[in-house]
């Protein structure tokens, strides 16, 4: 159990846009219409790596449940951690083990039927894996590197080496200073300094935040003002324009995570002097930097904005026939009228169970997320379709107790 909850933790600090089609529950799950990569245990039992599809047949591809990474043009990428020592494992959507090179530690994603992991990129010629540097660094470094777009020839990346060893509280993704890299001339150019977060690359721009973050500096504690806001940016990082100041006081905070169809959605909270929740805000900036009206939510995180409707989470907790339970909420928000609704009314979910927030996938129509199960001591992989029916367990998460 702790092994998974750090798992799930350590890889949703790399979260981070990509072109590919697979929408994914970081390390757990790629979800792409009717077809499912899943880390775990579809029966309770068995572990490993496993592809689901409409038919209801599992398909094992790995004898572990090594965390999923990625996926592209009929391959996986796997982070095996029981491995001694780790390593990164290319296996075929049919089960064929196409070669393995050792983890360097560096974030990953998948991109022209290639995969970008730390400073290295890896694909297939001849059925061979072919392992070869797209970025040079320091040897040893190679963990602080997380790749998160390849647009128009350039790859862009994190690098969070100068602070990762002094940062506190915040992860070192917090740290992060965006580069991008020239694939054919080597050239690295840096778009944004230390405490940045891409949230969104196209080819006529960049959607990124800036956030302070603490460090330890000898004895002491030290802010790093990182000239915070919500940015847009040409490509190249010319012509940075604030759109929002994302200006926190100590009883208020607001952060800008997602981007859908021109428009950035960030979560203002703010509390009283009693740390009681006063707002619970959904902000809205459009790319020119206009100001969309507010949207008031029920408490909880925002998680997804797709077609027309935003979808947040919220912890509930409560008494059943004497036992404490947690009912946790998915709640849809209408965009245009503004009406808010359960998604998964009446069900025993438990959606908060590590430190990081819950993530929801939205596919076809049908809502994926994960549970925590107390009476199995199991993290399930749960679907219920966004109208609020059909509610059910794709599969199980394995059961400690086996």
């Amino acid at each position: 159990m702790k092994r998974v909850l750090g798992l799930i933790l350590a890889l949703a600090l790399f979260a981070a846009p990509s072109a590919m089609a697979w929408e994914a529950i970081p390390g757990t799950a790629l979800i792409e219409e009717n077809r499912i990569i899943y880390s775990g245990s579809v029966d309770g039992k068995e572990r490993g790596v496993f592809l689901l599809s409409s038919d209801g047949n599992p398909v094992r591809l790995y004898e572990y449940d090594a965390s999923v990474e990625a996926a592209s043009d009929g391959y996986v990428l796997v982070r095996d951690y029981e491995a001694d020592p780790a390593c990164l494992i290319v296996i075929g959507e049919d089960g064929r083990k196409i070669g393995r090179v050792a983890d360097n530690g560096g974030g990953a994603m998948a991109e022209d039927g290639a995969f970008y992991v730390g400073n290295v990129r890896l694909r297939i010629e001849g059925g061979a894996l072919i392992s070869e540097p797209w970025l040079h660094v320091d040897a040893g470094a190679e963990w602080a590197i997380t790749p998160v777009e390849v647009e128009d020839g350039f790859v862009y990346y994190q690098d969070f080496s100068k602070y990762a060893q002094a940062i506190v509280d915040s992860g070192d993704a917090a740290c992060a200073a965006l580069y991008r890299l020239n694939i054919k001339t080597g050239e690295k150019q840096l778009i944004s300094a230390e405490g940045t977060t891409l949230l969104d690359a196209d080819d006529d721009h960049l959607i990124y935040t800036r956030a302070d973050f603490a460090i330890m500096d000898g004895d002491d504690v030290v802010l790093v003002d990182t000239k915070p806001g919500l940015y847009r940016a040409r490509p190249d990082g010319s012509d940075e324009t604030l759109l929002d100041e994302m200006k926190d006081t100590e009883k208020s905070f607001i952060k800008f995570s997602l981007v859908d169809d021109g428009v950035v959605y960030g979560q203002f909270t703010q509390y009283d002097e009693e740390w009681n929740l006063k707002d619970a805000l959904i902000k809205r900036v459009k790319l020119d930097g206009t100001a969309l009206e507010d949207i008031a939510i029920p408490s909880g995180t925002l998680a997804l904005v797709d077609d027309g409707a935003l979808y947040t989470t919220q912890y509930i907790d409560g008494e059943e026939n004497g036992e404490y339970v947690q009912r946790d909420g998915i709640f849809e928000v209408n965009l245009k009228s503004g009406a808010v609704k359960q998604i998964n009314e009446g069900a025993r979910d438990a959606l908060y169970f590590s430190e990081t927030d819950p993530v929801l996938v939205k596919e076809d129509g049908t809502l994926y997320y994960l549970s925590f199960d107390s009476d199995t001591n199991a993290i399930a992989l749960k679907a219920i379709d966004a109208n609020g029916q059909n509610a059910r367990v794709i599969a199980k998460g394995y059961v400690w107790d086996n």
